[in-house]
């Protein structure tokens, strides 16, 4: 398999969204509860709905 480095462009559309990224990785948490918690209210924020179950890790 051939392995390469990828860039993409992403568009949001009405502007500001990016935004919620800026504040997501100002969320300053450890523990995952906490986290999750945090990301929900910030998604609701942003209008962002968070679809699918949990990824396994």
């Amino acid at each position: 398999m051939n392995q390469k480095p990828a860039k993409f462009l992403v568009v949001y559309s009405p502007a500001g969204f990016e935004k919620f990224f800026d504040e997501a990785a100002d969320l300053d948490v450890t523990d995952t509860e906490t986290y999750v918690a945090k990301a929900e209210a910030l998604a609701k924020k942003y209008n962002m709905q968070v679809v699918g179950p949990p990824l396994e890790g």
